[in-house]
């Protein structure tokens, strides 16, 4: 017996290379209780569910279409220190890990709602929620879609429901149930108002939850979820914004949210509204990047100011030294500033950004070489400029970004910089760019989440098709450290 070896650069291309043509693959029904190399997480933000979406990408095409599960974090301790009591109980279903001893290694059927795993297109990556917890997002690249469903209180849980069939029977406990497959309302690939379909290779995906927008007299755009501002999330008694008043005042928010999605071959941005109707097609927009051999590689998006879509959003590729933007005005993509990161990292493959509180700073991760960069884009009065911060060296093939307040100072934010190819999670201060941590995760880290609630996070192992779980509580002896994998390194004769 050895374990499953597709090497880190194969799997690295596979990833990085995923074709658009994989549609309506023939061949396995996929397992609706196993990770087949996963690649995007998303935790339910709903405070009394601990759940943990994950894709599956059926990179090798073995099956007939991805995957999209839910996880019942439930099944863990609350505190990581505890794994060991819960093992040697009964209730955790754990041995220490074949690789690393120190960790530990449990079976990933016992945490997997098997009743509720959808079908998707090949290919499939990020996973998003709406902020309310109330429907989750995908797109898959093999079959140019979104899918998107509902999730459905069951139980002291949920499940995912995208089509009209009743509860499943199937006990969420089994070792596996019929997949579901979506309805054609809750798959996304054309537009009736556009009379157009999407464009292909959809990659980065962004839920936008848009809020009631406080216009100061200095015309400077404030949110209640922008990070810094303490203002109300509707107008309060702020008078609304009309033609003769367009300071000191409010928008108030709309009745939709907007999804933003990166293409990564043509560089498109589209524009998804969800509403209480569903989700639907509305705009897309080209022409944000320079070409290398026709591909512009939309990758990754942030708004700078959450909560308004007419401050600007930024969108990033990985085949353009350059930052894009746009605002969304009468539900359209309207193009605006571009940044050049130049001044810091001369190369010409950005992939993951962030935004730090109250839009004013952006961070992005640069492969050429691979490298954590921070520009300031706005001065303390809100006036654009582009000052160069600093610039910290990271890990070989850098892709994901998250901020999150340091555990340890609540008045610090820390990057975290997840790097496919050397299995590491770099922890870096945004204020100075030094290096804080590395945190060492399993085979080809990709999608990457933080529980700042319960001090944990989470990464999907896409090359050993895992999900570790990392301690990010400081007064724990493993802080830092990946202390278990859920599912176990697959064998093969």
């Amino acid at each position: 017996m050895i374990l499953r070896t597709l090497s880190l650069t194969l799997l690295s291309t596979l990833l990085a290379a995923f074709s658009g043509c994989a549609s309506d693959n023939p061949g396995i029904t996929p397992s609706t209780a196993r990770f087949y190399f996963p690649t995007g997480l998303a935790l339910d933000p709903t405070p009394t569910r601990h759940l943990l979406y994950v894709s599956n990408s059926n990179a090798d095409l073995r099956y007939n279409g991805g995957t999209l599960m839910l996880l019942d974090l439930s099944k863990l301790p609350t505190d990581l220190d505890k794994v060991s009591d819960a093992v040697q109980a009964g209730t955790l279903d754990c041995q220490p890990d074949r690789i690393d001893p120190s960790r530990w290694e449990c079976e990933e059927r016992p945490f997997i709602r098997a009743n509720t795993t959808l079908r998707i297109g090949d290919f499939p990556g990020e996973v998003r929620t709406s902020a309310d917890g109330t429907r989750v997002f995908v797109a898959a690249r093999g079959r140019t879609e979104v899918v998107w469903a509902d999730v459905v209180p069951s139980g002291d849980s949920a499940r995912l429901q995208c089509n009209d069939s009743p509860e499943p029977t199937c006990s969420p406990d089994a070792d596996n149930c019929a997949v579901v497959d979506c309805d054609l309302d809750h798959v996304i690939n054309y537009s009736p108002l556009l009379e157009d379909t999407l464009p292909s290779e959809p990659f980065g995906i962004r839920y936008h939850a848009l809020q009631a927008v406080h216009i100061d007299t200095d015309g400077r755009r404030r949110t209640c979820t922008d990070g810094v501002s303490t203002v109300p999330c509707d107008c309060g008694s702020t008078p609304e914004c009309d033609e003769t008043l367009t300071v000191g005042c409010c928008e108030p928010r709309p009745d939709v949210d907007h999804v933003y999605l990166a293409h990564l071959s043509g560089g498109e941005v589209s524009l998804l509204l969800s509403s209480d109707a569903g989700v639907e097609l509305v705009h897309y927009q080209g022409g944000f990047f320079n070409s290398r051999g026709g591909i512009r590689g939309g990758f990754a998006i942030a708004p700078s100011v959450p909560g308004d879509a007419r401050s600007p959003i930024f969108v990033s590729s990985r085949v353009d030294s350059a930052l894009a933007s746009f605002v969304v005005e009468a539900e359209r993509i309207v193009r605006v500033r571009r940044v050049g990161l130049g001044a810091l990292s001369p190369g010409d493959d950005v992939r993951g950004i962030a935004f730090g509180p109250g839009g004013n700073v952006i961070y992005a991760i640069d492969r050429a070489p691979s490298t954590l960069v921070a520009v300031k884009l706005r001065d303390d009065d809100g006036q654009p400029i582009n000052e160069p911060l600093w610039t910290t060296e990271v890990c070989a093939e850098p892709s994901i970004l998250k901020l999150a307040k340091d555990p340890e100072d609540a008045q610090t934010m820390l990057a975290y910089v997840v790097c496919f190819a050397d299995k590491v999670i770099f922890v870096i201060d945004t204020e100075t760019g030094a290096v804080r941590g590395r945190i060492l995760t399993g085979d080809g880290p990709n999608g990457f989440e933080i529980d700042a609630a319960n001090k944990r996070a989470f990464v999907a192992n896409f090359a050993e098709q895992t999900v570790g779980v990392i301690d990010l509580d400081p007064t724990h002896a493993s802080y830092r450290r990946m202390v278990l994998r859920i599912g176990k390194v697959e064998l093969v004769e």
